[in-house]
């Protein structure tokens, strides 16, 4: 078969792919790829009902609330939630009480756990201006890969659709108007959970969002779900859910619940693959927690069938995503930075082309986020990559505050 030479440059992605011959392995590594190429993007986004990471792997969030605001300030509970499974946690802040390091930090340790975070405020409402703090939004846009934001909360008013649109339109532009593009998540109205405001004017509000990046949600534990009053049932409105054109979140948990009506939401809203978040994994006084102490071990009745032995648990329907990678709070470009990482695949040597400072520093991690290899990058630009398996792999550079990672491959 002829020999031929391919060098393509994918320069959204730096991604370089060399290929020796056309056959069937070419194309399938080409394909690869190239769907890289398409499907990344700067942050988390919303297409149709499902929520996208920005590597373009589909996420159902499979979540966990946590109170920070009273119960773990410095969230010390964090990796505890994660040997839960959940691949999601819902940070929920005191205004009052959080800096832009502290908050770092905490993202940092979701991260570290492949967790995704909804970053929250107690009652949001009163807080709009939170978002646009200087501190605050230096570190949510670092982070903004792996974050969306509760934008709108449980309202303290019912059946008020006007108040309602009105509210979540100001918050739309509030946020958009920082420069966020993360989705931005959104409650109903009536202490979020009259699902019919939804149906009615979801899709303009989305519509309404200059990014469509728009997530709705519904608090389905209350006992109004489940006795029927909102005209349907709980299994009925995730079912009608899932036939809207954006996503939509549960809320569960068996405050104010017959029968077990929370554990019914998480359970149908994971048939209908939608995202839902558990109130709460501990420090709540209504008999919610999925933690008696904040451990992994010590969980309560609930918490060990939305743990293990549910037929929709987290340890059967959660998945972690192998696009979060820990210690980086971003995969995106550094503006500073236009290197060249090649060839692509590699065999033996990577080579980074580019204006490199003599402290430039390297990171290869596999695409479970596990650090292989550092170090400081030679005046060549090669590094040897022969003793490393074949595979996909994550390459960090870094010089002085600008970083660039690169996906590669090895053959």
């Amino acid at each position: 078969m002829k020999i031929l030479t391919l060098f393509e440059n994918l320069r959204d992605n730096h991604i370089y792919v060399k290929a020796r011959n056309s056959g069937l392995t070419f194309m399938l590594l080409f394909i690869l790829l190239f769907s890289f190429s398409n499907t990344s993007q700067a942050q988390m986004k919303t297409q149709g009902r499902f929520l996208y990471n920005h590597c373009g792997e589909k996420v159902i969030i499979r979540g966990v609330e946590h109170m920070l605001y009273w119960t773990d300030t410095e969230g010390t509970r964090i990796a505890e939630i994660s040997k839960s499974g959940a691949n999601s946690v819902r940070l929920m802040l005191s205004v009052d009480d959080i800096t832009g390091p502290k908050l770092k930090a905490l993202l940092q340790k979701c991260i570290n756990e492949k967790m995704y975070v909804s970053v929250a405020i107690w009652k949001p409402w009163l807080n709009r201006d939170f978002w646009a703090r200087t501190e605050i939004k230096a570190v949510l846009l670092e982070y903004e890969n792996y974050i969306t934001i509760h934008g709108l909360g449980e309202a303290e008013y019912s059946n008020d659709d006007v108040r309602w649109q009105n509210e979540a339109k100001e918050v739309i532009n509030k946020i958009r108007a920082a420069g966020y593009k993360a989705p931005i998540d959104i409650l109903t109205s009536t202490f979020g959970r009259d699902p019919n405001p939804i149906f009615k004017y979801g899709q303009s509000l989305v519509d309404y969002d200059p990014l469509h990046n728009i997530i709705l949600g519904v608090q389905m534990y209350w006992g109004k779900w489940y006795e029927g009053e909102f005209g349907m049932t709980i299994a009925a409105g995730c079912q009608k859910f899932a036939t809207l054109n954006f996503p939509v979140q549960v809320g569960a948990a068996t405050d104010d619940c017959d029968n077990n009506c929370g554990l019914t939401a998480w359970d149908e809203a994971y048939k209908n693959q939608l995202g839902a978040m558990w109130w709460a994994w501990t420090g709540d006084a209504r008999n919610n927690n999925m933690s008696n102490d904040g451990t992994a071990t010590n969980l309560t009745g609930q918490g060990q069938y939305l743990v293990n032995t549910g037929p929709y648990s987290l340890s059967k329907t959660s998945v972690k995503s192998t696009c979060i990678i820990s210690g980086i709070g971003t995969t995106e470009t550094d503006e500073k930075l236009n290197l060249q990482v090649y060839p692509n695949p590699a065999i033996a040597e990577l080579f980074v082309n580019g204006n490199l400072p003599s402290n430039s520093n390297y990171e290869i991690t596999s695409i479970n986020g596990q650090i292989l290899e550092t170090g400081g990058l030679p005046g060549n630009g090669s590094i040897s990559v022969k003793n490393l398996k074949a595979g996909l792999y994550f390459i960090k550079i870094k010089t002085g505050e600008s970083a660039q990672v690169t996906k590669w491959i090895k053959e």
